[in-house]
């Protein structure tokens, strides 16, 4: 797909007389004062990206099979290069207007993002469905000023001064929505939700550290514009945002320790085949239970007994979903690593996956798994009557080895669209630990915990998130 710019929505005899038309329907005034046939109006998503897949393979192909004959016939044509280019210069036609730094950037941030999702991925088609959103919304509206904040930020590599650019659009994208949101009817917007989730994305490339309460704020406010659509939910594209926001609900409460919505909670688990969908349908429960065991001390016996039985249950479901991935969710394992390392602590073994997406919603399940550990092990610890809390410990300590099994054995260079999320993960999991009692803090757990720390720094520069 390729940018083409913002085309003219005018009607077809307006364009061609290069007149102003007011785009009304049935047919424009113009025509209707002429006595002309309006032809209508073309379909702007149509002509907003085209699908230039098939002549960019060409043109790869072309490259490399001339890139040869190219440097060879430069090399002759050297003497008259200066001639040549004179010539050029005099017979050049008038520039084309070239875009703003917006649309490129507009350009840059769709490309670059597709590419980079992964086909398992179901934020894909919301990705798909920007074109088709941007194209019918106003250039002040909340979408499309979000749109090119996040776009700026994500093309600083390449534009200048993109991220003061991009602060100014986020602050207008922010201002825009509050008004939308005083003076509108947001019941049915699909454009401000979508814009409030290109803000989420703003500050989670950003990554500033006041940025993080902002996150917090706008995923709190698309679950509110989402509460108002509850009764469009059974379209494709409004399940769609649900489960992504979902997710990124999900990972926000983990982080405060804080139940979910009942919007999320109230249903079953879903039976969606995708497993990415499924996995946080499970651990929408986990919030609550982190949240029960903030003060241990404060509960009695028996809700300590149906805490433990609670955790159990929701360990159980994460397991039900690993026994139940397709095969194309299987990854390798790499033994044998080398000892020689300057960390006190090394994995025995490394896991290779198909795409780093994959690897990311594994990486989820055993955080997952580890904040379940540690709250059973600690409400077993209190109770009076104390099971054998050796077998939670080497559990934990089972789970904490997976910890540097979870990155791409092969890290590539993704773009920087979940830095908030990443480094809250590992916080998770290391809240999770260090919530243990001192008697369990054991040189083996600060050994595990050194090791994952070490990993994960490493992943995350090579990655680019830190």
């Amino acid at each position: 797909m390729v940018y083409c710019g913002i085309p003219s929505k005018a009607c077809e005899n307006c364009r061609k007389a290069h007149k102003k038309c007011d785009e009304k329907y049935p047919q424009c005034s113009r025509c209707l004062n002429l006595g002309k046939i309006c032809s209508g109006y073309r379909d702007q998503s149509s002509l907003l990206f085209r699908d230039e897949t098939s002549k960019t393979k060409d043109k790869i192909r072309q490259r490399k099979r001339l890139e040869h004959g190219r440097e060879t016939q430069w090399l002759k044509n050297a003497a008259s290069s200066v001639t040549m280019t004179s010539f050029m210069k005099c017979m050049a036609p008038h520039p084309p207007l070239l875009p703003s730094k917006e649309q490129i950037a507009i350009c840059h941030f769709y490309h670059s993002t597709i590419e980079n999702l992964s086909v398992e991925d179901p934020t894909l088609y919301l990705q798909e469905q920007l074109p088709r959103l941007h194209a019918a919304c106003n250039q002040g509206s909340a979408l499309h000023l979000a749109l090119e904040a996040v776009s700026l930020v994500g093309s600083a590599e390449i534009i200048p001064q993109a991220n003061q650019l991009g602060l100014g659009r986020y602050l207008k994208a922010v201002q825009a929505l509050r008004e939308a949101i005083q003076t509108e009817r947001l019941s049915s917007d699909c454009q401000a939700l979508y814009g409030v989730l290109l803000l989420c994305g703003y500050e989670t490339i950003t990554g500033h550290s006041s940025m993080s309460s902002a996150w917090g704020a706008h995923v709190d406010g698309a679950l509110a514009l989402l509460k108002l659509q509850a009764n469009h939910v059974d379209s494709p594209f409004l399940r769609s945002m649900y489960f992504f926001i979902q997710k990124n609900v999900v990972m926000s409460q983990m982080q405060i320790c804080q139940p979910v919505d009942e919007l999320f909670t109230q249903r079953s688990p879903s039976s969606c085949q995708d497993p990415e969908i499924r996995l946080f349908s499970v651990a929408a429960g986990i919030p609550r239970l982190q949240h029960q065991s903030i003060d241990l001390a404060q509960l009695g016996t028996i809700e300590m007994e149906r805490m433990i039985y609670d955790a159990g249950a929701l360990d159980f479901q994460l397991s039900t979903w690993a026994k139940s991935l397709p095969p194309a969710w299987a990854y390798a394992t790499a033994l044998n690593i080398n000892s020689d390392t300057r960390s006190e602590y090394a994995p025995r073994n490394v896991h290779r996956y198909a795409h780093f997406y994959m690897a990311r919603v594994w990486n989820f399940y055993r955080v997952s798994q580890l904040i379940l550990h540690s709250i059973r092990l600690r409400a077993t610890s209190i109770l009076p009557s104390s099971l054998d809390t050796k077998l939670g410990m080497n559990k934990l300590g089972s789970s904490l080895s997976y910890g540097p099994c979870t990155l791409p054995a092969a890290p590539r260079k993704y773009p920087k669209d979940r830095k908030i999320g990443y480094a809250n993960s590992f916080n998770v999991l290391q809240k999770a630990v260090f919530l243990l009692p001192k008697p369990f803090a054991t040189r083996r757990a600060r050994y595990f915990l050194a090791g994952l720390r070490y990993f994960a720094l490493i992943a995350y520069k090579a990655l680019g998130y830190v």
